[in-house]
């Protein structure tokens, strides 16, 4: 996975503008010259972020487990994302 290449589901990408900026969001789905972005706390999975791939960056990162249940269409949980972000955002 390139850091500027192609963001698929599952991917771990930090925004890089507007009032979001430097916060780190999980990408559920990709269409296009936009995603939706999901971090379990502000934007929760129910509420996902539409957000245009110019205001993204791809951190080359994505969480296994995440990525497997995205794809296969199972349900992913609040806490989940969370647990897979914690680790990038220990600010």
């Amino acid at each position: 996975m390139s850091i500027q290449g192609e963001v698929v589901p599952g991917n771990i990408v930090t925004s890089i503008s507007g009032r979001d900026k430097n916060r780190y969001y999980v990408v559920m789905s990709s269409c296009g010259k936009f995603v939706e972005i999901c971090d379990g706390d502000l934007h929760k999975v129910d509420k996902l972020k539409k957000k245009n791939v110019k205001h993204i960056k791809n951190t080359g990162e994505d969480d296994e487990m995440l990525t497997k249940m995205i794809v296969s269409g199972e349900k992913v949980s609040d806490s989940e994302i969370r647990k897979a972000l914690k680790v990038f955002n220990k600010d």
